[in-house]
């Protein structure tokens, strides 16, 4: 569903969005307008041709419009723009880096949320997830405890 929504003025000045291609910036200002408050919306093509190009439907080239939106969605996607997952598509920094208002009442999105990201590795080691997180928590408990300050 659309929303009356108020962006930042700079938004068409980011370097990642204009390293995209002109129809793909189009349908990421469509997925502005169209996302829920947690900045989700569905990633099914005939949805988002439905949404964003309602009049275009009618017109002759429909088959072509709907296929050209999942390869209009990878390359907003490698441009770091959104991320996409479980027929979902999400809006990477939403509210904050596109949106000049504060969402209010914020509804619960009925879409699911972007999967956790994996550990990665980094020149100390691993980011610490799961299992990793608990024992550092167990071991710093344990320092705080005894009074060791190694």
């Amino acid at each position: 569903m659309s929303r009356a929504r108020r962006f930042r003025p700079d938004y068409l000045r980011y370097a990642d969005l204009h390293r995209c291609a002109p129809a793909a910036q189009v349908l990421f200002a469509g997925l502005l307008n169209n996302c829920d408050d947690e900045g989700r919306i569905s990633s099914s093509a005939d949805y988002l041709a439905y949404e964003l190009y309602p009049h275009e439907i009618t017109w002759p080239g429909t088959a072509e419009l709907i296929a050209s939106i999942p390869a209009w969605l990878h390359i907003l996607e490698a441009g770091g723009l959104i991320q996409t997952y479980n027929h979902t598509v999400a809006v990477v920094g939403w509210p904050e880096r596109y949106l000049a208002e504060r969402i209010d009442h914020p509804r619960l999105s009925k879409l699911p949320p972007p999967p956790m990201p994996k550990a990665v590795p980094t020149q100390i080691g691993f980011d610490l997830t799961g299992n990793e997180m608990d024992d550092a928590r167990r071991r710093r408990q344990l320092v705080d405890k005894s009074g060791d300050k190694r």
